[in-house]
């Protein structure tokens, strides 16, 4: 301020001066008090939030926002109702009928509103309750729907597998009658073949709708990986040594890898992959061998066969997806094999990794899981059998393409 005592036109003009710089100043306080209520809200506001999103369903989510809008405002009147009152202390709540795409009323909360802004600020907390609330129900759509699917699957593979495991009986039976003409018996063993693939596929679709419903246990035990080997190359020799093709385990020096895991899901990846590999080679040979880092034992299995496109590659790991070319013509399959692995090995921590050149140049898969959980589960003896659910959990997956 300007202190001049004159009273002529110096003087009035400087006491106008003041009388300006005073309601300046007051409009500034005035101003920095409004923005620090506003950070304030709009600090509480990200708050409200984080908590409210973290609500599982409809009753713990309107429970948790009342309570923090309680807190907010200190009115322990405050209250939700189901009923659509039309005042202006009733802030509505919509949610989302996904099926018809329209809102539907879900119930109002009673408060008292002051002013515009507070009304704004109450509208906003609202609009995050309806959101976490969509959320909520489209995630309980989402899994009513994955389950039902499950279990039907579930349901009609056992019903399926009863009269197709039946036939197989028959068709045996009737394969070692001595009587049967030439024809007749390759008529019996198209049926034999038949339901053998009809089989095949309906256990693989089961095994599907266990792994995404989380109905697979896994149980972990102590794994001498080059022994494991040995004998699913004992079991698979035979179809090798029809097609002249040789198997080959690399062992190393130490001859000794050893690790913590499900032994039954690896045995059913590593049988799954040299099978494919058997079936797509005409000539030569497989090469199987081991490496390790830090973090995860590589198993891979190459092969000398036909190889397949880089853009056909990630196809393959898609149910009932395969290429056509002469071999597969040849050797029908469900093309659920190589995606049911790929799934048990996300189950154990790893994944399955394919490669090739091209046509004609094979391929190799790829299948690695990780170390560090044997010393994580030789530190913790009561979880050596836990839900597929509990495991995914902190279990961290990674595709490399």
């Amino acid at each position: 301020s300007i202190d001049i005592e004159a009273k002529d036109e110096i003087g009035r003009l400087a006491h106008a001066f003041n009388a300006l710089l005073q309601e300046t100043n007051q409009a500034l306080q005035s101003l920095e008090l409004e923005n620090k209520l506003r950070l304030k809200r709009f600090t509480k506001l990200i708050e409200i939030f984080n908590t409210i999103i973290k609500t599982k369903s409809e009753d713990e989510c309107i429970r948790t926002s009342i309570q923090e809008i309680k807190e907010l405002t200190e009115d322990n009147k405050l209250l939700f109702t189901k009923e659509n009152l039309n005042t202006n202390n009733a802030v509505p709540i919509y949610v989302s009928d996904f099926a018809k795409g329209e809102k539907l009323f879900f119930g109002s909360i009673l408060l008292e509103l002051h002013d515009k802004n507070e009304n704004q600020f109450y509208h906003s907390i609202v609009s995050m309750i309806s959101l976490q609330l969509d959320k909520i129900r489209l995630i309980d759509k989402m899994m009513s729907e994955s389950h039902a699917k499950s279990a039907f699957i579930s349901n009609m593979s056992h019903e399926l597998r009863t009269p197709l495991n039946s036939m197989l009986g028959f068709t045996q039976y009737l394969l070692a009658y001595e009587d049967l003409k030439e024809n007749q018996q390759d008529i019996i063993s198209n049926i034999e073949d038949s339901a053998q693939y009809l089989l095949e596929m309906i256990n693989g679709i089961l095994d599907i709708a266990k792994i995404e419903a989380g109905m697979l246990d896994i149980h972990i035990s102590h794994i001498k990986i080059y022994e494991l080997l040995d004998n699913i190359v004992s079991m698979l020799l035979p179809l090798a040594q029809q097609k002249s093709i040789d198997i080959n385990i690399q062992k190393s020096e130490a001859n000794s890898i050893e690790i913590d895991s499900d032994s039954k899901f690896i045995q059913q990846i590593i049988i799954n992959i040299i099978s494919n590999a058997i079936k797509f080679t005409k000539e030569g040979g497989i090469d199987i061998f081991l490496r390790e880092d830090e973090n995860n034992l590589y198993i891979h299995v190459k092969d000398t066969g036909i190889g397949i496109q880089k853009q056909n590659i990630e196809k393959l790991f898609h149910e009932f997806t395969q290429i056509d070319n002469v071999l597969q013509n040849k050797h029908k399959g469900t093309g659920l094999g190589l995606s049911i692995s790929k799934k048990l090995a996300k189950l154990l921590g790893g994944d399955i990794i394919l490669k090739s050149e091209g046509l004609d140049k094979g391929s190799e898969a790829i299948f690695f899981i990780p170390i560090p959980w044997h010393h994580y589960f030789l530190s913790s003896p009561d979880w050596l059998s836990f839900s597929v659910e509990s495991f995914c959990s902190f279990s961290s997956i990674i595709f490399f393409t």
